[in-house]
């Protein structure tokens, strides 16, 4: 049996580690196919954390055939920021996507949450309308469309269709009303944006720089012909233009921020991350964000 510590802060940055060393039991599994992920140490969780650790946690019992278990403090007995964290865990729904929803207590969505979801491409119009526009609206307190998020959402789900043999991105989402901050992380499994554009383009460069050439205007892996978005470029255009929003991607070994629609910093990682992950930050306080028109409320 292989037990991996998660560390005290749950990000996308200290999640590095633990992507190694997932990576690492995926190479050589213990024989009796048992992991344990070990979460007692955990203090502060974000979005950012949870759906990379839901990633590499799916990614792993899907390429090595693992049984994941759970080891936390008893809930009785649990205390202070520790308990915090799990209870945050089993209220965003991390616990019940990867199918152990009791792991520490019954899971309760907050109001702030947008709950962790496995979204077939397929299904995300239906969702934006359902679940995204609704949850923005009750955070917001703004009966508008939110035409740059889904956008944005969109061009997500078509990178997934163009790379992802499963079409299945992991979703979550969560209001900050203190810093009046919405934050949206999404991740895959796919091959990745880097391994995309080295097998249409033949290119040979780092991997934070094939993400930045498919953040070019009309650059697309375009392997689903009936994808017709106009790319990760529409992102940039319309989620970061008059810092309404930033975003970042992982993919491979690449790591790239976009922030007023430039590359604000670019760089390659020591260890690559299965798939693509999406980190999306949303300024509510920023007007440039609301569309000019609101849903009209029909009178009978």
């Amino acid at each position: 049996m292989k037990e991996i510590v998660i560390p005290k802060n749950v990000n996308m940055y200290a999640i590095r580690d633990v992507v190694i060393s997932f990576r690492k039991y995926s190479d050589d599994p213990d024989e009796d196919k048992k992991l344990i992920i070990d979460l007692t140490k955990v203090e502060f969780v974000q979005p950012s954390g949870v759906i990379a650790l839901n990633n590499i946690i799916q990614w792993v019992m899907k390429h090595s055939g693992v049984d994941v278990g759970f080891r936390v403090t008893e809930e009785k007995s649990c205390v202070g920021r520790n308990r915090a964290a799990m209870e945050y865990l089993a209220d965003c729904g991390f616990f019940s996507s990867i199918g152990q929803p009791k792991v520490f207590k019954n899971p309760k969505t907050r109001s702030t949450m947008l709950s962790v979801k496995d979204l077939d491409t397929s299904k995300v119009e239906q969702w934006k309308v359902t679940d995204l526009k609704k949850w923005l609206q009750n955070q917001t307190g703004k009966r508008n469309e939110f035409t740059s998020v889904c956008t944005a959402i969109d061009e997500i789900f078509n990178n997934i269709s163009d790379h992802s043999q499963e079409k299945i991105g992991c979703i979550f989402g969560q209001y900050y009303p203190k810093n009046q901050e919405i934050i949206i992380a999404v991740s895959d499994f796919g091959i990745g944006i880097p391994q995309s554009i080295k097998n249409k383009f033949k290119k040979t460069d780092a991997d934070d720089e094939l993400i930045e050439f498919a953040l070019g205007e009309g650059v697309s892996s375009q392997s689903i012909p009936q994808n017709r978005g106009a790319g990760l470029a529409n992102i940039m255009k319309t989620l970061t233009t008059n810092s309404v929003g930033e975003f970042t991607i992982i993919s491979n070994c690449g790591i790239v921020n976009i922030k007023n629609n430039i590359v604000n910093s670019s760089d390659v990682l020591e260890e690559s991350y299965p798939g693509t992950f999406f980190e999306i930050k949303i300024d509510t306080s920023n007007e440039n964000l609301y569309d000019l028109d609101e849903e009209e409320e029909f009178e009978w």
